[in-house]
């Protein structure tokens, strides 16, 4: 298990970031700034540029040398995808395009980022305790259109009216369906990889293994 700074969490099942110290012991901890870490996460910076621009590692040793295979996006979808230089200005060539789409049930917002020539779209999922245009998930797409990545952000019905509680499985499993089927319709000739962040990426897995998306 490690942490990266006060508030993210990995274990062997998941990436999660706390709003606190998660309380128990960590074999390792990561200190640094969070673009940084995002762009280690999707590819474009490498662990050794990271820790000469000032990111820094300690604990467990022999827990270190897997730290780069757990916080690697690419790793994480089982392809291999070609480090790229971080650029200073956003690949994107304008804001976000704002989706209103339905769940079945509900409407829901969606932001859809297509950079030029995009070779792939993931279908994002954001956290329990913040929606799709959280600065960590809005860094994530940023950093995915340097690497040629659409994305298509999405908010879980329950995010959408504001409430303070998640959505059952049942409710949650249909709104990731509903998002990839809007995603296929704007994103129609690309690759779609679904995943998401904490409570989404959990009920992504869910849809999936109840039924292929």
């Amino acid at each position: 298990m490690a942490s990266l700074g006060p508030t993210s969490v990995l274990t062997p099942d998941e990436i999660d970031v706390c709003s606190k110290d998660p309380g128990f012991p960590v074999d390792a901890t990561v200190a640094g700034r969070t673009d940084a870490l995002v762009a280690v996460y999707v590819g474009s910076l490498s662990w050794r540029e990271a820790l000469r621009s000032g990111l820094r590692i300690s604990g467990e040793g022999a827990c270190l040398p897997h730290l780069e295979r757990r916080l690697r996006l690419d790793k994480a979808i089982g392809r291999d995808m070609p480090i790229v230089p971080a650029k200073t200005e956003t690949a994107m060539t304008s804001e976000a395009e704002a989706i209103r789409f339905s769940t079945g049930a509900e409407l829901v917002s969606a932001l859809l980022d297509v950079p030029p020539k995009a070779r792939a779209g993931y279908v994002l999922a954001h956290g329990a305790g913040a929606g799709m245009a959280h600065p960590f998930l809005a860094a994530v797409a940023s950093g995915l259109a340097e690497r040629g990545i659409a994305t298509f952000r999405y908010q879980f019905p329950y995010m959408e009216r504001k409430s303070g509680r998640p959505d059952s499985p049942k409710v949650a499993e249909a709104a990731v369906r509903a998002a990839v089927v809007e995603a296929g319709r704007h994103l129609k000739k690309l690759p779609l990889i679904a995943g998401g962040k904490s409570f989404g990426g959990r009920m992504t897995s869910q849809a999936q293994a109840a039924e292929p998306l």
